[in-house]
């Protein structure tokens, strides 16, 4: 007996058939009327797809064989995928090969034998669609080998088609568990690309795979993750930009790299020619990782050894997982990002704090010599202890006692703010007429600020309302925002004073004709030390506590501040007073 010798390329021709993934799975149901189909046509008592593995004849699907497999040397499929075109042999007890052949000799007495090959794209044969008989036969017409050869032909064709669906199935399974996956939501960049390498591997079963990402400017490529034969890690490797110059333009299109055989790939050789053969690449498939459109690094399948067809669910594989990887990139700029912003958040509130502690700390320092300038002051200028003599130290005492006053009432409102931004002001709540607090606020700013030329226009729409209320507190809310329209209104302009009902809330709104705030400043003046940008401001006065002052004490109320402005036409500033504030059953005017 002549046992059948390997393929010159047996290496490859195993990996391709252990990539089908039936050898010992399920039998297909297809194949099974394939083959029944073929011993009726040609009136023979076998009909096998035979698959040759390493040392076994394993078949597929078998019609009127009991046997699953066979040992590779006792198989007559052995010779087959040695030759082009279909192997017959009329008389095996003719034939030198096989006269002597156990499946000759004995059971199943096999005296006939035809068998085409199973040919796959790349050229390599993995097994045939073979007929055998207990009888010889001497005529087997070109007619039936053709027809032979178009059952192997289908045969094959469902064979791909298996392989392509349960590829398939696989892919969409891998890639709905690494986008769900922890590390990728985390921005794990370098687990994400282990698990990408990894299912290269195991899926497209190829020897090698990996990712790789670009230096700054393009200048290099380092390999972040490598897996090679037996899934190890290889160790670092990096291209410079003399082996990329070329290879970055095609690996940029929106495919990437697509290359069956590396050897009839120009860019390829010209520019990895020493990495493509120190590693005994024959195929590849290069994706391009893109953030924000731009390439940043490939994620690389290379198959080891001869030329492979990649299909296209294979290179749509390879693509999703650098997809995967460009979110991953994303990711862990987020993660980033928002730890830099924790970060950044909590340097504001510890400096926040220090600057309230200083504040605080200043103005308790500073109240206690203050109180004995003011008062020392004020015995001096009442001359309790005796005649001060030149009238100019009166006048001095005087002004010292108004700065000193001045002085003790700012310091008061640093404090204020400061307590109230720590949530340490406790209200005394009483019933308040708005409308009544108001107009004596109104009042109080004209008679101080001589602004008679304003003309003040009153729309109080719900005038029977009352609050639950601070009434000193609120009483400060209205100064300060009446103050600041007076301050910026123009001479002879108008002042509306509007109140409405809104819901169950109480809107209460001053608008002013005046300079306007930009709007790049109106995020700004809300915070306290900050004042309006305009040349109406620049008398000096206040130091832009009065806004801050307010939006913090109708927080207290749990109101808000809205503010709205147009450089030289105006600003209104209106005061929402929520539901739990209002005393008064709600009612339109």
């Amino acid at each position: 007996m002549q046992a059948p010798e390997r393929p010159v390329e047996e290496r490859e021709r195993q990996e391709t058939l252990e990539r089908y993934g039936i050898l010992d799975a399920e039998p297909i149901a297809e194949l099974d009327v394939l083959t029944r189909l073929v011993a009726r046509h040609f009136s023979v008592h076998y009909c096998m797809l035979s698959l040759v593995d390493r040392d076994r004849q394993f078949f597929k699907s078998r019609h009127g064989l009991e046997a699953q497999e066979i040992p590779r040397e006792l198989g007559l499929c052995g010779h087959a995928i040695l030759q082009d075109g279909i192997l017959t042999v009329p008389d095996t007890k003719q034939d030198p090969r096989f006269f002597d052949n156990p499946l000759v000799c004995g059971e199943p007495h096999v005296r006939f034998y035809a068998g085409a090959p199973l040919e796959v794209s790349e050229g390599f044969r993995l097994g045939t669609l073979c007929i055998a008989d207990t009888q010889p036969r001497q005529e087997f017409e070109d007619q039936d080998k053709r027809a032979l050869e178009d059952f192997s032909i289908l045969a094959m064709d469902i064979l791909e088609r298996e392989r392509l669906q349960r590829q398939h199935l696989l892919q969409n399974q891998a890639l709905v568990g690494l986008v769900s996956s922890r590390a990728l939501a985390d921005g794990d960049v370098d687990s994400v690309a282990e698990e990408v390498c990894e299912l290269l591997t195991e899926i497209l079963m190829v020897k090698r795979a990996s990712v790789w990402m670009f230096g700054e400017n393009q200048m290099e490529a380092a390999c972040l993750r490598d897996l090679r034969e037996g899934h190890g890690a290889s160790e670092d490797v990096a291209l410079s930009f003399e082996e990329l110059q070329e290879y970055l333009p095609a690996v940029s299109q929106r495919r990437g790299i697509i290359a069956p055989d590396v050897q009839q790939d120009p860019v390829l050789l010209s520019q990895l020619n020493d990495y493509i053969h120190r590693h005994e690449i024959g195929a590849l498939v290069d994706s391009p990782i893109r953030v924000a459109g731009e390439v940043v690094g490939v994620v690389s399948a290379e198959h080891v050894g001869g030329r492979r067809n990649w299909a296209e669910e294979e290179t749509a594989f390879v693509a999703s997982l650098a997809d995967t990887i460009s979110l991953a990139l994303e990711a862990c700029e987020r993660s980033r990002a928002y730890a830099q912003s924790l970060l950044d958040r909590d340097q504001a509130e510890a400096a926040n704090r220090a600057k309230e502690n200083f504040l605080a700390s200043m103005s308790h320092e500073l109240r206690t010599p203050l109180n004995g300038i003011i008062g020392f002051s004020e015995v001096m200028e009442q001359e309790l202890f005796g005649k001060l003599g030149n009238e100019k130290y009166r006048s001095y005492v005087r002004d010292i006692r108004q700065s000193g006053q001045h002085l003790q009432r700012i310091i008061g409102d640093i404090l204020e703010i400061v307590n109230l931004q720590r949530n340490e002001v406790a209200l005394e709540d009483s019933e308040v007429d708005p409308h009544e607090l108001l107009e004596d606020c109104l009042s109080l700013l004209q008679q101080d600020t001589f602004r008679q030329d304003l003309e003040v226009v009153r729309g109080y729409e719900w005038q029977d309302v009352r609050l639950k209320a601070d009434a000193r507190r609120l009483r400060q809310v209205f100064l300060n925002i009446l103050s600041n329209a007076f301050k910026y209104s123009y001479r002879n302009g108008r002042l509306n004073l509007r109140s409405w009902q809104q819901g169950s809330c109480l809107h209460i709104a001053v608008e002013d004709q005046g300079v306007g705030i930009p709007a790049e400043d109106l995020a700004r003046i809300r915070e306290p030390f900050e004042r309006v940008r305009s040349a109406m401001a620049s008398d000096g006065g206040g130091l832009g506590l009065g806004l801050s002052t307010a939006i913090e004490y109708m927080r207290a109320h749990n109101g808000e501040v809205k503010i709205e402005s147009e450089p030289h036409r105006g600003t209104r500033v209106t005061l929402c007073f929520p539901e739990t504030r209002i005393l008064k059953s709600v009612q339109s005017a």
